[in-house]
Formats: C-alpha cells, structure tokens, sequence
C-alpha cells in the first residue's frame, strides 16, 4: 500500500514539473507506520523508479540516499509530544527539499566527471543554477504542501494503522470496537 501510493501519487502530479508528494507521503508513513515499514517501501519505491527511469542514473543513486535519510532523520525525531514532532517534521521536510538540489547537483557533477579537476566547483555552480527554477517550485511546493497536507494524512493514517499492522489479538478487539463495514443512510 505505501509504495503503491508512493508511486501512483508521483505519477499523478508527474506533469507539474518539480511539485511532488513523496516529501509529505514519506513524511506522513514515517510518523505513522514507524522507521522499518517506510525504510522498505523507500527501497522498493526507488527500485521501482529504476524499472520506470533506467536511463536516470544520477536520480537513481540520489533517490537511494535521499529518502532513506530523510526517513530516519524523521523517525529519530522526539516522541514525547505529538504537535512538537509534526512541527518538527515539516521543519525537517523543508530542510531536506531545500538540500535537494544541492545534493542533486552535486551528484551530478561527480556522475558527469567533474571530481577530482579543477572544473568541480565551476561545474556544480553550472549544474546548480540551470535548476535554480526547479529547485524553487520544489521548495515553494512543499512550504505549501506539508504544513496543509502533513496533519490532515496524519489524522487519517492513524486509525489504519491500529485497523491493518496492529498485532493480531489488537486487531480482533479493533474488529469488534469498529466493524470492517458500517453501513450509510441513503442520501435521500
């Protein structure tokens, strides 16, 4: 389900360059679900852009040290006070979509052969300001984005997570407490 929303959301909003949802998805999952469940859908999600991108290597290898990083940075955040750990995430959030391009440009200077010559820094500057453009929706996206979107999925994750990972003895009280279907009124 994680990486099948991960994915699917990513693709949706493909068309608007450089607005994304994995920043908040990953975010959100990490709060939610805990530190293993979103570790492993981070990899099998990059795998997954692997088969779709092949031809993107520098994505590739800066997705692999991205969103892990981000994910544990995350959940190594405090726990003793929910508000101050939702705050801290969207802080966390921005600061790792501001670094993006940065570690994006960088990256790409070493996959394009500027480490080790005295054209690295040369290089990185090029690469960094031929996306400065990019790099700002990015960022201006995800100051728009977490604050309104981070809660909200929050508050709606939350009760999956008791009803579908909670230990089997939990979820049977849980069936009980809430039936898997209660039925509506009719409209009219």
């Amino acid at each position: 389900m994680l990486v099948a929303t991960l994915t699917g959301g990513k693709t949706v909003i493909a068309f608007i360059p450089n607005v994304e949802i994995m920043t908040t998805l990953f975010i959100v999952y990490t709060l939610v679900f805990g530190w293993r469940k979103t570790m492993v859908a981070a990899i099998v999600f990059v795998m997954i852009e692997i088969i779709i991108w092949p031809a993107m290597p520098s994505w590739i290898i800066l997705y692999f040290i991205y969103w892990p990083l981000m994910v544990t940075v995350v959940a190594i955040l405090p726990r003793k006070c929910h508000r101050l750990r939702v705050v801290l995430s969207i802080i966390v959030g921005i600061i790792f979509t501001i670094s993006f391009g940065v570690l994006s440009s960088f990256i790409d200077v070493i996959i394009f052969g500027g480490i080790g010559t005295p054209y690295f820094w040369p290089l990185f500057g090029a690469i960094y300001v031929a996306g400065a453009g990019f790099f700002a929706t990015h960022i201006i996206s995800n100051l728009l984005l977490l604050p309104v979107l981070l809660p909200v999925l929050y508050t709606a994750l939350k009760p999956m997570k008791v009803r579908y990972f909670a230990e089997p003895k939990k979820r049977v009280i849980v069936d009980l407490v809430q039936p898997a279907h209660t039925p509506q009124k009719p409209l009219i």
